[in-house]
């Protein structure tokens, strides 16, 4: 019986990784999900944005890098148009360093193996 709205709840939670980040010096790694207008976006390739984060942006006030990643050989259209153009997506994996604070960012492009949880960069 929380008497928080959830926008208060969510920048609380925002604070409270930001804290245990500057208390302890380290690494905090924040899994947040995304909304789902990023299902539904077929011309973009189903790519999610910084715009479907979901929740507080207080989380993105905070982080010190945002990481959207992105599996195109999830989606069937997106596979068929691939294999159109002659690229195997179905193993896929797109990361996109979408913020950072220290300047940067960009994507790279992985293969991955998800019954071994194997990853290489792809050279393609």
């Amino acid at each position: 019986p929380n008497k928080k709205s959830a926008t208060e709840f969510e920048d609380e939670i925002a604070r409270t990784i930001k804290d245990i980040r500057d208390d302890c010096a380290c690494l905090v790694l924040a899994i947040h999900h995304l909304s789902k207008s990023s299902e539904t976006d077929a011309n973009g390739g189903y790519e999610p944005k910084i715009a479907h984060v979901r929740g507080s942006s207080r989380l993105l006030d905070f982080c010190n890098t945002l990481m959207l990643l992105h599996r195109p050989g999830f989606y069937n259209d997106v596979v068929e148009m691939g294999d159109r153009m002659g690229i195997d997506i179905r193993q896929m994996f797109v990361v996109n360093i979408a913020l950072q604070r220290s300047g940067g960012g960009g994507y790279v492009p992985m293969y991955c193996d998800l019954s071994t949880n194997r990853f290489e960069e792809s050279s393609r």
